[in-house]
């Protein structure tokens, strides 16, 4: 099975897998460390394991709130709300079409709007790409070795 897949990874692979825009990228820097809400925390947590994320995903969702959370200091009325656009966010950057925002909002019981409107300001706020290096999974890694 090993031996199968790196024949296939060696054969359709790109050999340069990080493109020259994600190289050259200028991320925005963190200059203060704010503890992000813990309520929110504690429902990615809850949320990434719901839908089978693994431990390394769920540390890299925690991150993704984390940095955001460095970075601006967004009102948050519905905890919620924010947990659903960074889990989705995050399935976005990594290629995941596992999670479906419709049936996310329901499930979480939020407006599709605030779904999409936080997953903007996440996006526009970290300025985050599809398999941004910052938060890719390895799945994520893998997924893009065929799309890029």
């Amino acid at each position: 099975m090993v031996r199968h897949t790196i024949d296939v990874l060696v054969t359709l692979a790109k050999v340069n897998v990080t493109s020259a825009f994600q190289i050259e990228k200028d991320f925005p820097k963190i200059h203060v460390n704010q503890i992000p809400n813990e309520e929110v925390t504690k429902l990615l947590s809850n949320l990434a394991q719901e839908y089978g994320f693994s431990c390394h995903d769920v540390h890299l969702i925690k991150k993704l709130w984390h940095d955001f959370s460095q970075l601006t200091n967004p009102t948050i009325r519905k905890p919620a709300a924010w947990a659903a656009a960074v889990l989705y966010a995050f399935a976005q950057i990594n290629g995941t079409s596992d999670i479906v925002p419709e049936e996310l909002a329901e499930s979480m019981g939020i407006s599709l709007s605030s779904l999409k409107n936080n997953r903007n300001k996440l996006y526009d706020i970290l300025q985050l790409q599809k398999f941004d290096p910052r938060f890719i999974s390895e799945e994520g890694f893998v997924l893009s070795l065929f799309v890029l």
